[in-house]
């Protein structure tokens, strides 16, 4: 039976139903989730219980993985997931993923280990539509103008104010990467 997609929000986002992701995808599977990923930007599977190794394949299913972090060293035992916490980590602020390399990856994936009470929601954006909606002049404004990605000021948030937040920022920016300049009307 394929996988059921159903649709989260007008504009992102769609809840896959129906795939099994311990077991080998087949063809068909693997088409459908990437036909649900390129209408949707967005794609949740629930009641997952995935550990490194099974993220690392599943997110293979979508193409050659990338490492996890250019700048930031891999989970224990992988070379592609970062370990992302509230705490230690940047996960509570605004953020694109790895933006500022040459060729950023195609596909993140994220997995919850632990999912608090209440907060702990993941927001993502549809650039795209956001791009699309805006005023013509806008739009012709955003095409004008070109954006520099640099690792040099990865996430919008104040300065780290503990000690392991700073020595994460430290690590973060330790190793230089080329910025990549765009357009900024790129996101069509």
């Amino acid at each position: 039976m394929p996988p059921s997609i159903r649709k989260l929000t007008s504009r992102i986002g769609a809840v896959v139903e129906g795939v099994d992701l311990t077991a080998a995808a087949d063809p068909s599977t693997f088409t459908t989730l990437r036909q649900a990923l390129n209408e949707h930007k967005a794609i949740v599977f629930d009641q997952v219980n995935l550990d490194n190794a099974g993220q690392e394949r599943v997110a293979a299913w979508f193409g050659e993985l990338t490492t996890a972090h250019p700048n930031v060293p891999a989970a224990d035992g992988t070379r592609n997931v970062l370990a992302v916490d509230s705490e230690t980590s940047k996960a509570n602020e605004w953020h694109t993923d790895v933006t500022f390399v040459v060729n950023p990856p195609q596909v993140t994936t994220l997995r919850s280990l632990a999912v608090p009470p209440y907060g702990g929601a993941t927001l993502i954006a549809n650039a795209a539509v956001a791009y699309r909606d805006l005023p013509e002049p806008l739009r012709a404004l955003a095409d004008s103008l070109r954006v520099v990605h640099t690792d040099q000021y990865d996430y919008a948030r104040p300065s780290a104010t503990t000690a392991v937040r700073q020595e994460y920022d430290r690590v973060f920016v330790s190793t230089r990467t080329r910025p990549s300049t765009r357009p900024c009307g790129c996101i069509r």
